[in-house]
């Protein structure tokens, strides 16, 4: 597969017919501010996930009111503000909770890197999501993808743009919704517009 260049969705508004991102499943909230321990153990049962975490982290505070429509990481993290903890994925149906850490911020350089690395990571999933499915023959044509990465680090909400075979252009968007490409460094869009280019050399787009 040839090069994938990463932008912002914002500079790419030439892709018509594309629709805000879906929002990712959505749970109803009523818990008012209580016992730390008390909304965490209410907010399992609403989402079915697991929010792990030693006694003595959660004793003696007081969560934030979450009220209103969120998903299962949005209305967590709306119940811990202020509570100086935070919570880490460990799977797609658990979380980890860990005191808050105050990171220094990135350099110019170690955010380019960062970056560099991210969108390595996304092409590297892309591809093996594409080839898994010879039959959308993955490197043999231009493609213009625009979407959107959920709160678990995959793709939502795809757009596919294959001029020359438009036919496979379902097949493509079924293959890679969902794919998970991670989280996006910190400073970064969850929204993007990848340019993937058709193999130009003698070397196999999906050649192990």
């Amino acid at each position: 597969m040839g090069a994938v260049l990463l932008a912002p969705a914002a500079r790419a508004e030439q892709l018509p017919g594309v629709e805000a991102p879906a929002t990712a499943t959505v749970h109803e909230f009523d818990l008012p501010a209580q016992d730390l321990a008390s909304a965490l153990d209410q907010y399992q049962t609403i989402t079915r996930q697991s929010a792990l975490y030693e006694t003595q982290l959660v004793r003696g505070k007081t969560s934030t009111t979450v009220r209103g429509r969120f998903t299962p990481r949005q209305a967590l993290s709306k119940l811990l503000q202020g509570t100086g903890l935070t919570a880490e994925v460990v799977n797609e149906r658990s979380v980890m909770l860990k005191r808050s850490t105050v990171r220094r911020p990135l350099t110019a350089t170690e955010q380019a890197l960062a970056e560099r690395r991210y969108d390595g990571q996304t092409q590297q999933r892309l591809t093996q999501a594409l080839c898994a499915h010879p039959a959308l023959q993955a490197g043999k044509h231009r493609m213009v993808l625009r979407y959107w990465i959920d709160d678990d680090g995959r793709i939502e909400r795809l757009k596919v743009r294959i001029a020359a075979a438009p036919a496979l252009e379902a097949g493509v968007r079924a293959a890679l919704l969902g794919t998970h490409v991670g989280l996006p460094p910190a400073g970064v869009s969850r929204s993007a517009v990848v340019l993937v280019q058709p193999q130009t050399d003698r070397k196999e787009a999906c050649q192990p």
